[in-house]
């Protein structure tokens, strides 16, 4: 995903689910810190169980409020 595509999707709180980069910060749910939601390596399987922990977490605004915040700030800097 170009750099300016993977910006604009962060400014509007779109979380990506995608392969592991270095732009991106993994989410994770202990320290409620991250981005996004990634996955090493590329492959189906991985791909499947990161757009399960996104709907996972999904269920709970909260949690799911604070990954969109993270991004849109990311996005803004």
């Amino acid at each position: 995903m170009p750099a300016t595509t993977l910006s604009l999707c962060l400014q509007y709180g779109t979380i990506p689910i995608a392969p592991l980069t270095d732009t991106l910060k993994n989410y994770n749910p202990n320290q409620e810190r991250g981005n996004a939601f990634l996955y090493d390596p590329p492959s189906p399987w991985k791909c499947f169980a990161a757009l399960v922990r996104a709907l996972e977490t999904y269920r709970f605004p909260f949690d799911w409020r604070n990954i969109q915040k993270e991004a849109m700030r990311i996005a803004s800097h």
